[in-house]
């Protein structure tokens, strides 16, 4: 028995914890079934699969007191572990993971998305609209000419245009400071390394291209 949930911030490309529920919501929906006609009998397994930064919506959903006890395993291909270092890489193409370095071209469209995924938590309307207005017009074509666009960003709009253009990985901690409040509670709440995972039952089966430019192999 498979259920695919429809999540609906992933289907407009924003990463949201608010997700995280819908997933759980999924987990019991397939667990429990119709009364009338259960789906998994006494002997069942449950799993979740999820690709890429879904990979962190699904462990924070086996994490959850409600539902983290029925999940037996966990399929997991091209996650993230530390959010904030997968940021860096994702923006600069630059990654350090112990004795391990990589430098790749940034995608560039892996940068926009995320933009546009950050413009719902932005204040302002005016910042909302003219971030999500720059990302959809660099999404459609990479060298489009967007200065007109940021000069009619506020403070909390420059602070996220800043931080996806940046190249250079020093910089992160830093530009991450300079986000918006809800911008960085997100980060916070999506980051699996700041987490004890100890609590974490469900096998892990970890599934991860060496050549990934959005999230580099290390994090799995």
């Amino acid at each position: 028995a498979v259920v695919v949930p429809d999540v609906p911030a992933l289907r407009e490309l924003r990463l949201t914890p608010a997700s995280v529920a819908d997933i759980v919501a999924a987990v019991e929906f397939l667990r429990t079934g119709p009364q009338t006609a259960p789906w998994l009998g006494a002997d069942r397994r449950v799993g979740i699969g999820a690709f890429s930064v879904a990979a962190g919506l699904a462990v924070l959903a086996a994490l959850d007191p409600e539902s983290g006890a029925e999940v037996d395993f966990l399929l997991l291909v091209g996650g993230y572990y530390d959010l904030q270092r997968t940021l860096a890489y994702l923006t600069t193409g630059h990654y350090r993971w112990g004795h391990q370095r990589l430098e790749a071209e940034p995608d560039t469209d892996g940068k926009w998305v995320y933009a546009l995924s950050n413009a719902p938590s932005l204040r302002r309307p005016s910042d909302r609209a003219a971030l999500g207005e720059l990302a959809r017009a660099r999404l459609v074509d990479p060298a489009a000419d967007v200065d007109p666009i940021v000069a009619r960003l506020g403070p909390d709009g420059r602070a996220v245009y800043d931080f996806i253009v940046n190249q250079d990985p020093e910089r992160v901690p830093e530009l991450v400071g300079r986000l918006p409040a809800a911008v960085r509670a997100d980060i916070a709440a999506l980051d699996l390394a700041g987490r004890d995972l100890a609590g974490l039952q469900a096998e892990l089966i970890l599934v991860h291209g060496f050549d990934d430019n959005i999230i580099p192999f290390g994090e799995s």
